[in-house]
């Protein structure tokens, strides 16, 4: 996956993700760098805009089961 397309579909879920209280996301690896193989997954650093409890980070990692569908095998 290239770095444009990572890209573009964070911002896509801009919206919702600020709603799950994520402040910011920062992309390193292979994939910012756009040296990603077909194997290679996509490294995100997430930065909260407050502290998360439990149930606020189960509905992230809800929200965040479009990553199944998104990115091949699910590796986020």
């Amino acid at each position: 996956m290239k770095r444009d397309e990572v890209l573009a579909i964070l911002e896509a879920h801009r919206e919702q993700l600020q709603k799950l209280g994520v402040k910011s996301l920062s992309l390193f690896g292979s994939v910012a760098r756009d040296e990603a193989h077909g194997d290679s997954d996509v490294d995100l650093l997430v930065e909260f805009d407050r502290q998360s409890g439990f149930f606020q980070l189960l509905q992230i990692q809800y929200y965040l089961g479009f990553a199944e569908k998104v990115f091949p095998g699910g590796r986020v």
